[in-house]
Formats: C-alpha cells, sequence, structure tokens
C-alpha cells in the first residue's frame, strides 16, 4: 500500500515535467547596441523600421525623447541621431513613420494630423495632406452624434507608401464615451436641448458598443493618392472590407482590439495581421482588391470574447492572460514570412498585485511561404525574450533579449 503514494507522485513528476516545455533553438549570432544617454521602455517597441543602402540594413530606433538613431548592421554601429522634435516642431509629436526607402519617410503627426515626407538627406520635410479628423472619426451614418466625437486615439501599426500611393492607418479604437468628455455642455447651466442632445449621445454609445457591428462599416486604411489630386479627382478614399469578421459581434476579443501589425512582401501587397485574428488580409494596392488567408497557431485553440462593458479589472487580466498574433515580418532573403504568437498563461496575482507579465509567456513563431501555407512553427521558453521586439536581417530573426540594459540594446538572431 505503501509503494501507490510513491508511484502517484512519480507519475504527477513525469507529467509536469512533459508540460515544461524546453526550445531545441539556439542563437546564431548576437547584435548589441550602445544606447547610452538615449531613453528607452523596453515594455514597448524599440526598433520601429528599417531601410537598407548598397544592400547594408539599418535599423531605425526611436526614444522615449524623440531622437532618432539608425544603426548599421554590416559595421555594427550608430550611424545617425537626429532630434525629431525640432525637426518637426511645427507639425507636433510623430505618432508613427516608416521608410520607403534610404532617405525619404513618410511621417503622421497626430497632433495636427499631418502626413508627410521626411528627407533625411537634406533634413526637409514635404506636406501630403493636413488630413481631417475622419481618420478618428465614425463612418457609419446612423451614428450621427458620435462622429462628431470619434475614437479613442491609439498608436497602431506602420503607414505605407505602395505602387505611388500612400496608405494611412485608420483608427479602430473604442468609441469615446460621451460621459467622460469634458464639458460636453455649451455652458455651465446646459438647455433642455442641450440634455437631449447628451442623452442621444449617449444613447448611440449604449447602441454601439452593445455589439461593434458598425465596424463592418469602418475603413482599414485611407488610401492617398497624390496623382488623382492633380487631376481633381477623389484622392483619398477609405479601404473598406480588411475587418475580421469576429470583431464585430456582441462579443469581441477586447481589449486587443485597436493593435495590428503589417507589412509590405516582394510583390507589394500590404498584409494586414490583426492580434486576434487567425486570418490575414491581403490588400493588392495596384488593383485594388484585397483578399484572407488564415495563418493559425497550433498553440491558439480560440480567443475569449469579452463584451465591451465590463470592468477595467477584467480587461487588464486579459491583456496579461489572453494569446496575440503580436507581430509579422517579410524575410525577402529566404521569401518567408513569419508570424509571431504570445500564447496564453494564468493570471497571477499576490494580493492587489499581478505576480506575472508578458515575459513570462511562452511565444512561438509561424513560417509560412508566399502562398500562406504554414511549414514550422517554432517554439520559444518564457523569460529569454521580447516577443515584441524583433527584426530580420541576412541571419535570421532577432529577437530583442531580457539581457537588455539601460546602455546597451541585445538582440540574439536565430535560423528558423
Amino acid at each position: 500500500m505503501r509503494l501507490i503514494p510513491a508511484l502517484l507522485l512519480i507519475s504527477i513528476f513525469y507529467s509536469c515535467s512533459e508540460n515544461v516545455k524546453k526550445s531545441d533553438l539556439q542563437p546564431i549570432s548576437k547584435i548589441e547596441i550602445p544606447i547610452e544617454g538615449l531613453f528607452f521602455n523596453f515594455k514597448y517597441k524599440t526598433v520601429i523600421d528599417k531601410y537598407s543602402r548598397n544592400d547594408t540594413l539599418f535599423l531605425v530606433f526611436m526614444d522615449g525623447n524623440g531622437r532618432y538613431l539608425s544603426f548599421n548592421t554590416e559595421l555594427l554601429k550608430i550611424e545617425n541621431i537626429y532630434n525629431l522634435k525640432q525637426v518637426f516642431i511645427e507639425f507636433g509629436t510623430i505618432s508613427s513613420l516608416s521608410h520607403f526607402n534610404a532617405d525619404s519617410v513618410l511621417v503622421l503627426c497626430r497632433d495636427n494630423n499631418w502626413v508627410g515626407i521626411w528627407n533625411r538627406k537634406t533634413m526637409t520635410t514635404r506636406t501630403i495632406a493636413t488630413f481631417p479628423d475622419f481618420v478618428f472619426q465614425i463612418m457609419d451614418s446612423s451614428y450621427e452624434g458620435l462622429k462628431s466625437l470619434g475614437f479613442q486615439s491609439f498608436p497602431i501599426e506602420l503607414p505605407r507608401y505602395v505602387h505611388g500611393k500612400y496608405y494611412i492607418p485608420k483608427e479602430l479604437g473604442f468609441p469615446l464615451d460621451p460621459k467622460s468628455v469634458i464639458n460636453p455642455y455649451k455652458s455651465q447651466k446646459p438647455t433642455i436641448k442641450e440634455k437631449l442632445e447628451q442623452k442621444k449621445l449617449e444613447d448611440e454609445y449604449e447602441k454601439m458598443t452593445s455589439d461593434f457591428s458598425f465596424l463592418k462599416k469602418e475603413a482599414s486604411y485611407f488610401e492617398i493618392d497624390e496623382k488623382k489630386k492633380k487631376e481633381n479627382s477623389t484622392w483619398i478614399s477609405p479601404i473598406i472590407g480588411m475587418i475580421p469578421e469576429s470583431y464585430t459581434g456582441e462579443k469581441a476579443p477586447r481589449p486587443f482590439l485597436q493593435y495590428r501589425s503589417n507589412l509590405i512582401d516582394e510583390n507589394q501587397n500590404l498584409i494586414l495581421s490583426y492580434w486576434c485574428a487567425h486570418e490575414l488580409f491581403i490588400l493588392d494596392s495596384l488593383g485594388g482588391v484585397s483578399k484572407t488567408k488564415t495563418v493559425k497557431s497550433k498553440y491558439i485553440d480560440s480567443f475569449k470574447p469579452i463584451a465591451f462593458n465590463v470592468a477595467d479589472s477584467e480587461n487588464k487580466r486579459r491583456s496579461s492572460t489572453e494569446p496575440a498574433y503580436v507581430g509579422l515580418h517579410y524575410d525577402s532573403y529566404r521569401n518567408l514570412y513569419y508570424r509571431i504568437v504570445l500564447h496564453r498563461q494564468e493570471y497571477l496575482q499576490a494580493g492587489q498585485i499581478k505576480v506575472n507579465k508578458q515575459e513570462d509567456r511562452t511565444f512561438s513563431v509561424i513560417v509560412f511561404d508566399s502562398n500562406f501555407n504554414v511549414l514550422r512553427e517554432r517554439f520559444f521558453e518564457a523569460n529569454k525574450y521580447q516577443a515584441t521586439i524583433s527584426f530580420i536581417t541576412k541571419e535570421g530573426l532577432f529577437l530583442q533579449s531580457l539581457e537588455t540594459t539601460d546602455n546597451t540594446l541585445i538582440f540574439e538572431g536565430f535560423e528558423l
């Protein structure tokens, strides 16, 4: 009889050991970047873009004080540091930027809704458009009142330049709550008319956030075609139909609603990935046609839906535990695509303090080909790398190591 507990303990030990999966991947290279004197918040992206010059890859970083840094991956040294607050002082704070050649940078400044080009060589700027608040506005005409309030502003994926057109990301954040708007009335003593208008806004908000079906009519991007502007025809157009069906029901995978990634591949297709959708959206900007392809992780069975008006504590729990597709890369050296996957984890709490974080999660990288066939999915252990901070070189996929310090950014490369 005494053997039974012992056998049971052995069985449990082996069962638990089997559940602790190990990665068989070993880094093949390391890149260290000195950043002394710069300020980075390592919880968020540090590598924001890249560009090539004479077949040499340069990484682009931006610190919390608006300083732009470019790093030569061949010579392993910093090439330039610019103070972008000074460059764009008349346009406001930069929300995102992307390079479409070595010297030309597409920039969005949200303070003044400015879209323009920054030439790094001449240090000059050119305005493409000062777009109105439509990027924040709700397009569904049935919500006439809320259109004036629009969405909460969230930083989302990079703007892109493809086939001579600019693609500006459309906000898909939460609609602004009329009750949260400071002084919604025109006077301290609102009139009956003002009270009725406010009640109408609140009713629209309640209806909108009960099912999110309005997203079916929302744009994913606004296409800007300067050639059409010269022809005096419509030159800013919404791109509709690139939003997952699962985002538009009574319950959707919030709080990740607004997070997305995109890339431009060798065929100049714009490929869009949502954090909580298995499908990818592919926009052929030359023909204006979009399609979807499913690239699903074997580690994600489903996304747990959640109603919009739940408590903030539940949203915080979900953001700490729910799986997500947090990155998308095109490897031009191998003609392969990589989709980075954060796995679901338990919510650990000691009193009121959450004790686990993103780095505690295991994650994986899906490798797929140009026909969107999944070739393999490589597993990574927790507490070694920041899954959301990565880039591609000739050597492979580089992930930011948690060995990174205040003075040095450390990345390790893998051949997948």
